[in-house]
């Protein structure tokens, strides 16, 4: 067991295939769902670790594998719960209490889990008390590790107390989301000698770093619409407050065509795509991410382009990535996907779509498939019903399809939300499931017309639907939690940052509601017209006005402005945030806004 936390990237990939074909016992199952977890695939780890139990439910209680990759795969109440069962196994072992903490912060918010820490009788092995007392408020990381350094204690138990201290302090900045600083203590426990070496237990920690650090660099990027989970929330510091067409100008780019669609960044590249002549031609562009200069632009035509609105155009779908491949929707044109270097691996067209505005719900990448809505006006006999789809994202060719039949006129993209996908639509907001398609869930919500993409946290789920229609929050799998009747933008989608959230209108109603209950916090009005969904970065809301104008604010329970910013250009497009830099797509240009020099 302790050889396999040793290998590399590829023998563990082979290792993952040889288990494959011995997962019908524990023991396969064990070791096929350890090298899933390592190789960053936590929902087949989920999946073998889950088997393990069915086949021998005694395991249940001291899985603590199967707990950290709930964590990981976003199941954070099924991950406390998972510790919660530990406890009654071993109630001495604080670490333990340090993952059940971390699960109930991320299900149902900091204070909760402060209230539930887990109580010990006896004092566990250090640095797990004094971590424990982090959380509590009691201690701060300094004064965890100055007693390490001065403890009489061997080299090897010096060793060993930095790594858990290091890996805890930076797992913890992590989760109340400061970036930065885990980055920081995480580089120090994974260059730690101790701990991959010193048995399986700390060693499967070790990676468990490892993969968070990595987790932590791919968060530096924005790879869809609305960033890497769908939420408009980076965790990027340094970002600006003020901006204008000569003050923290990364540079400007020239992008020929329209387009309503958001860039999307990976590493040093970044996606936006545009349109030409009514939709014949529809453009994918790679460029720079540190000089904005065009790397390569790839065209696709189409003969029998959809018909558009002049808000939407042909160009609305944002891209997505996967770090390796990029995946464009281009309606009637089809599906195209591209490597890096601009190579064209597959294109698959869906079908001529009849929508009188347009479409534009973004992809969404999900364990090898390029899952789209596809909603539109058209029915049998003469069109074809509206319809969910799934695309093999090595091949293009489909890996299921479900139809939609009687929902109309969606443009919202969907979200994953622990096993979810939630897609919201006409009158309704449902939940499937991202492996096969299947309906699981519904929730009615009386709105039709629907733009916003929902967001999803402290357990919740809160979807706005329609023109002034409702916004509602609701528990994945349907029950609703708060209503508002009224008030929900049509356009512009919310979002949840800590215990608040926020809902902007086309008009420039700001609302700030407190998210567990839908009580409204305050109200403001921000001059102009919005069609560009906020996002949020650095302690800053980003709210950018069809004028160009974004206002900054700070988050928090009373409305403060930081910074009015001008570009004097037309903006429709949503910003996206990635390595340090904002970036806006305007009806002409592409603009890197950073206050800072370029890393």
């Amino acid at each position: 067991m302790i050889a396999l936390l040793l290998l590399g990237l590829q023998d563990l990939r082979a290792h993952e295939e040889a288990a494959r074909a011995d997962a019908k016992t524990v023991d396969g199952h064990s070791r096929r769902g350890d090298a899933r977890f390592f190789l960053g695939d936590f929902e087949g780890a989920v999946a073998d670790y889950e088997r393990m139990v069915e086949l021998e439910p005694r395991l249940e209680a001291g899985h603590w594998r199967r707990g950290i990759a709930y964590f990981y795969a976003g199941r954070y109440e099924k991950a406390a719960r998972q510790f919660e069962i530990y406890h009654s196994f071993d109630d001495v072992d604080r670490e333990n209490g340090i993952w059940r903490y971390f699960s109930q912060a991320k299900a149902y918010g900091f204070e909760r889990a402060r209230e539930g820490l887990l109580k010990y009788k006896k004092d566990d092995r250090e640095p797990f008390p004094s971590v424990y007392e982090l959380f509590a408020g009691r201690t701060t990381p300094e004064a965890i590790l100055a007693p390490i350094k001065e403890a009489p204690i061997d080299d090897d138990e010096r060793e060993k107390r930095h790594f858990y201290a290091h890996l805890y302090i930076g797992l913890n900045h992590a989760v109340e989301g400061r970036a930065r600083e885990a980055a920081k203590f995480l580089r120090l426990s994974t260059a730690n000698r101790w701990g991959p070496l010193a048995g399986f237990g700390p060693s499967y920690m070790w990676h468990v770093g490892r993969l968070h650090l990595e987790l932590l660099d791919r968060a530096r990027d924005w790879p869809g619409w609305r960033g890497p989970e769908g939420s408009g929330v980076s965790s990027e510091g340094s970002l600006p407050a003020g901006w204008g067409p000569r003050e923290n100008v990364g540079w400007r780019a020239e992008i020929p065509g329209e387009g309503a669609s958001s860039p999307i960044v990976s590493g040093d590249a970044v996606f936006v795509t545009s349109a030409l002549e009514g939709g014949g031609r529809r453009l994918l562009h790679c460029l720079d991410r540190k000089t904005g200069k065009i790397r390569w632009t790839r065209e696709t035509k189409d003969a029998n382009p959809e018909i558009a609105s002049a808000v939407t155009g042909h160009a609305a779908s944002t891209p997505a990535t996967d770090g390796r491949r990029v995946v464009a929707w281009f309606g009637n044109a089809g599906v195209v996907c591209y490597d890096f270097a601009g190579e064209l691996l597959w294109r698959r067209r869906l079908g001529d779509f009849e929508s009188e505005l347009g479409l534009a719900s973004s992809p969404v990448l999900h364990r090898g498939k390029a899952i789209l809505v596809c909603d539109h006006d058209g029915r049998p006999p003469r069109s074809f019903d509206s319809f969910l789809a799934a695309l093999d994202l090595r091949t293009g060719e489909p890996v299921w399809r479900t139809e939609r039949p009687g929902l109309e006129r969606s443009w919202s993209t969907p979200v994953l939300v622990g096993q979810d996908l939630v897609v919201s639509a006409q009158d309704e907001v449902r939940g499937y499931d991202p492996a096969t398609g299947k309906l699981a869930w519904k929730v009615d919500t009386g709105g039709g017309w629907v733009t916003p993409t929902p967001v999803a946290g402290l357990g919740l789920v809160v979807a706005t639907s329609g023109k002034d229609g409702p916004t509602l929050a609701f528990r994945p799998g349907g029950e609703v939690v708060w209503r508002e009747a009224r008030g929900g933008p049509y356009v512009c989608s919310p979002l949840l940052l800590g215990d608040l959230l926020y809902l902007h209108d086309e008009t420039g109603i700001l609302v700030c509601r407190n998210a567990a209950d839908g009580k409204e916090v305050y109200r403001e009005r921000l001059s102009g017209k919005f069609s560009a969904s906020a996002v949020a970065g650095d302690g800053k809301l980003y709210f950018t006005s069809e004028a160009g104008t974004t206002y900054v604010v700070k988050p928090g329970r009373s409305f403060e402005l930081l910074a009015e910013n001008r570009l004097g250009e037309e903006v429709l497009a949503s910003p996206a945030i990635a390595r340090g830099a904002l970036f806006i797509r305007t009806a002409k240009r592409l603009w890197c806004l950073r206050s800072s020099a370029e890393e």
